[in-house]
């Protein structure tokens, strides 16, 4: 399991969890600092 995978998503912005998670991988993010800009992402879409 990916450490971007263990981050749950609900809310209105959970639609867009998927193209977030992969377009940080591909810019180049390292995987802890994408998976700290999903925990963000997955806090404002409470």
């Amino acid at each position: 399991m990916s450490e971007l995978s263990k981050v749950r998503m609900v809310g209105p912005l959970a639609s867009y969890a998927e193209g977030f998670r992969d377009e940080l991988v591909r810019v180049g993010y390292t995987p802890r600092t994408a998976r700290d800009h999903a925990y963000v992402l997955a806090h404002l879409s409470r």
